[in-house]
């Protein structure tokens, strides 16, 4: 319901999931740089918006590559679309959703770009990640 409040265009988020229990939800710019700041196991992050319709097939493989790498890498997701964002989206180059960004050590590296990946395609990335040179699909 909170979700629904704060973004009533789109289905409920991430923490409202149960089975989304792995992936870390980040709603504020200061906790994005907070985990960041603080957590050593690399990150990829997936911004995203509530009604983007690759994002939404996206999300249960995120989940599903959060739950088996977990203790390895720390998979987190973000809804960017608000206007709030914009420079967060700006510094990162997201121009579309979702969008994918690697970081160690509080730096970003790459983005991830296969999205028609599976979790072991995102799994298997991780373990050696550098930038992927898939086709880019539509946001459609």
């Amino acid at each position: 319901m909170v979700a629904f409040l704060k973004d009533p265009s789109g289905p409920a988020l991430w923490e409202e999931n149960p089975e989304a229990k792995d992936v870390v939800h980040i709603e504020t710019e200061k906790d994005f740089r907070k985990l960041l700041k603080k957590e050593e196991r690399p990150v990829l992050m997936m911004f995203y918006a509530p009604w983007c319709g690759v994002c939404k097939r996206m999300q249960p493989i995120f989940q599903q590559t959060a739950t088996e790498t977990k203790g390895k890498y720390v998979l987190a997701g973000m809804n960017v679309h608000p206007a709030e964002f914009d420079g967060l989206k700006q510094e990162y180059n997201v121009k579309g959703y979702p969008t994918f960004c690697y970081f160690e050590k509080g730096k970003f590296l790459h983005h991830y770009e296969n999205y028609g990946a599976t979790p072991k395609d995102i799994a298997d990335w991780l373990k050696k990640a550098k930038p992927v040179s898939y086709a880019v699909c539509s946001n459609s």
